[in-house]
Formats: structure tokens, sequence, C-alpha cells
């Protein structure tokens, strides 16, 4: 996944995916860090391999925007934003979230 603001990358900011009440407990959350190009890669929490199990999230977006802001709570406490994962879900190849 990748996280971008006005076409410019966000960088150091921590992504959660929490499971969709529906996923029951057979899901766990999964979090990562994005790098200096927007770039995030989850792992579950808690586990000892890479990875994200497939699913529906809730995406929590917390950080520094670009331009020294705080990303605002629309995308972290109040989020709005959501993604399927796994095989067979709509998604694309790279999902990007544009907090613009």
């Amino acid at each position: 996944m990748t996280v971008t603001q006005h076409r410019r990358p966000v960088a150091n900011a921590l992504v959660k995916l929490v499971p969709e009440a529906a996923m029951g407990s057979a899901v766990e959350p999964a979090e990562g860090q994005t790098d200096e190009t927007g770039l995030t890669f989850f792992n579950v929490v808690g586990g000892k391999t890479f990875g994200v199990r497939g699913g529906l999230y809730r995406v929590h977006i917390t950080g520094m925007l670009p331009d020294g802001s705080p990303i605002p709570g629309q995308y972290n406490s109040d989020t709005t934003l959501g993604i399927a994962v796994g095989g067979g879900l709509p998604q694309p190849r790279t999902p990007e979230f544009k907090l613009d």
C-alpha cells in the first residue's frame, strides 16, 4: 500500500489494518510503517511472519504529512478508509491512499 498527499509520499506514517467486526477473531490486525516513497509492508500484530491475512479491514493512518502537519482524524481515529485483502477480492495491485 502507498500513502500520498498531493502526489507526494507520506513517509514514516504508521498504517494499521483493523479487521471489520464481521471478520470475528479469525483475522488479526496488521500494521506497517511507510518508507520514504510512502510504501508500506504489513505484518500481523504480534506475528513472526510478514504479510496480512485475507479479509476486510478499516485503515488507520497516523503520523505527519509532508508539510509537517498531523494526519487528520478522518484517516485515523475517525477513519472512512477501508480495504479488501486476499485472493479474488477487488483491489489494485498496489493500493494507494491519497490524503488529499
